[in-house]
């Protein structure tokens, strides 16, 4: 949110593309990513490396499972636009796939075997939650 509001634009939430990655990208409000390599990632500002959150391939975080649930329409999805107002945050499914407006019991859901934690985000507010 933070980024978004910094630069007057959109921020896209992508746990879509990849499998067990979260990635941060500067988007379009279609949910579109620039084409042109390089110029999508959001950096994280400690390590000045594109922000990505890896349990695949991470050997720390072997066995734990990211599951999306930015929910818009009354369904999960898997990708999360937020703009540089609050009231735009939107679940997307792909580019140009909106699916409406964050709502209630959105967030992230980490697993490791028969334990969960959910990172919640706030469908009002935008503020997360961590248990």
């Amino acid at each position: 949110m933070s980024e978004a509001r910094r630069t007057g634009g959109y921020v896209l939430v992508d746990v879509k593309s990849t499998t067990g990655q979260l990635k941060l990208y500067y988007s379009n409000i279609n949910a579109q990513v620039p084409p042109v390599a390089g110029t999508s990632a959001i950096n994280d500002p400690l390590t000045k490396r594109a922000a990505v959150l890896d349990v695949a391939a991470n050997p720390y975080s072997q066995g734990v499972t990211l599951t999306p649930r930015f929910m818009a329409g009354g369904q999960p999805r898997p990708q999360l636009l937020i703009g540089p107002g609050l009231t735009q945050m939107r679940g997307f499914d792909g580019a140009g796939s909106s699916q409406g407006a964050l709502q209630a019991g959105s967030g992230i859901q980490l697993a490791f075997g028969s334990q969960g934690a959910t990172i919640a985000i706030d469908s009002a507010t935008g503020m997360v939650s961590v248990p």
